[in-house]
């Protein structure tokens, strides 16, 4: 035992350096083994990662809102309250159209108003008072003042493709019209539409036999 203490006092110093030498030694090893795993692991969190963003791409996208179709302009005139030229929803009804007039008048012969029909743009709606006589053909409808049997147009019941058929007018002017009808009521005359952009006298007094205002 001796000589073995002997040789531990004096090589102290080299058994010391050894210890820590191994312990390193021993540290390295296992972070070597370690650090494989813990790629592993970053590499699976990655994929993961990658593969939720792909689910959220792949998912539907919601459908586009449908379009509201655009509201009419109707004329309305006879028994209302307030007969004039109204914007209404594109689904509205004869009904719709008489509030809109501020309701029947006290002598409407309600009699001859389908308050259920729909209308359509550009129309003109012809509320008959009670004794009134109804054009040839009329129904159980309020009168539809833009139909005719003598082949004159209702110039405020007209729409722009009925405006269109008359000889020299195109689809720029009916439009046009139609706008001015919109925008300053119904015309009072048939001359009025002078006040047309485009519609010159001449051309005036050639479409002139052809239309009408009113029933």
């Amino acid at each position: 035992m001796r000589p073995f203490r002997a040789f531990l006092r004096q090589h102290s110093t080299i058994i010391s350096l050894a210890a820590i030498a191994l312990g390193v030694l021993i540290f390295v090893g296992r972070w070597f083994i370690a650090a494989p795993t813990a790629a592993s692991e970053t590499a699976t969190d990655a994929a993961v990662f990658s593969d939720s963003f792909s689910t959220v791409d792949a998912l539907p996208t919601a459908a586009p809102a449908p379009t509201e179709a655009p509201p009419i302009v109707v004329y309305i005139s006879g028994a209302v309250r307030s007969p004039d030229v109204y914007q209404l929803p594109a689904a509205a009804r004869v009904k719709d159209l008489v509030l809109a007039a501020g309701g029947l008048a006290a002598d409407a012969d309600a009699e001859h108003i389908n308050l259920a029909e729909h209308i359509r743009d550009g129309q003109h709606i012809h509320v008959p008072r009670q004794g009134e006589v109804l054009p040839a053909g009329a129904n159980s409808s309020a009168v539809d003042a833009s139909s005719n049997t003598d082949g004159i147009i209702d110039l405020n019941a007209a729409s722009a493709a009925d405006l269109d058929e008359l000889d020299g007018i195109g689809q720029v002017l009916a439009q046009r019209i139609i706008e001015y009808r919109t925008t300053h009521g119904p015309f009072k005359s048939v001359d009025d539409l002078s006040n047309v952009k485009g519609i010159s006298a001449t051309l005036l007094s050639k479409i002139a036999p052809q239309l009408r205002i009113g029933a």
